[in-house]
């Protein structure tokens, strides 16, 4: 199956990718064989977006993983449903959050939401989903690091960028992309970007001198983000993980 692709990082995660294939049919085999498939939701999302240096690609957006371009931030992910969603396929480009699993999937299972409290970060979207409706999602918080000095949050169509003392890391151009198209790598990066994600998935277009309104706005809502920001807990050098506390085997700590 992947033996033709002749790059020996994308042939291992085109490997990789077949054997979840596998898997993933293997338990849906036994969720039709115990007669659940009926009434059975698969969610399936990733991680985190392509790396960029191990085979990914994520071209035509910007940037890659652990920056806060579209490429770095952005995932595809589906639902499947033989009965809880409509018959036919189709793609759903509403806003979604990771913090809207939790209200979604218990909508879609009928769970009464009473109990959860008032103030979650997640909104409920199966409705709008199944119905192919706009989505809730207004405003996201892609991250807002106090003690680095960036992040980026989106509301709407638009997305703001900042990048105090010019971030090196996370300034990126865009990888990986057809010869033809001449995209640069390297870039220079400015403390406040503004792009409109309607127009401009690929983040060529900086508006943040062109839409002063529209820039002030956004500065306001990350200000408001940064004041409750939780400071992080930075874990340097810890023995907590070490196998002999967990039985011989290596486990994560602080995720």
């Amino acid at each position: 199956m992947c033996s033709h692709i002749s790059d020996s990082e994308r042939r291992l995660r085109c490997a990789m990718m077949a054997a979840i294939d596998e898997g993933v049919q293997e338990i849906l085999d036994v969720m039709r064989d115990v007669g659940y498939d009926d009434n059975l939701l698969v969610v399936f999302t990733p991680v985190n977006a392509g790396g960029g240096n191990y085979g990914s690609e994520t071209y035509p957006l910007r940037g890659k993983k652990a920056t806060l371009y579209e490429g770095g931030i952005r995932v595809p992910a589906f639902f499947h449903s033989k009965t809880l969603l409509p018959n036919s396929s189709f793609v759903y480009r509403g806003l979604m959050h990771q913090t809207d699993m939790l209200p979604t999937l218990l909508k879609a299972a009928k769970v009464a939401t009473a109990d959860l409290p008032t103030d979650i970060d997640g909104v409920n979207n199966w409705n709008r989903i199944v119905n192919k409706k706009p989505s809730a999602r207004k405003i996201i918080v892609h991250d807002v690091d106090v003690a680095y000095g960036w992040g980026a949050v989106r509301d709407g169509k638009w997305k703001l960028i900042y990048f105090k003392h010019n971030a090196s890391e996370l300034c990126v151009g865009w990888l990986d992309f057809p010869r033809e198209e001449k995209k640069p790598k390297k870039v220079t990066c400015k403390e406040w970007e503004l792009y409109d994600m309607n127009q401009d998935p690929g983040e060529e277009n900086d508006l943040s001198e062109l839409k002063l309104s529209r820039l002030n706005k956004m500065k306001r809502l990350y200000a408001d983000a940064e004041a409750r920001a939780v400071p992080h807990l930075l874990v340097v050098n810890t023995t907590r993980t070490y196998p002999e506390n967990f039985g011989g085997v290596w486990t994560p700590y602080g995720c």
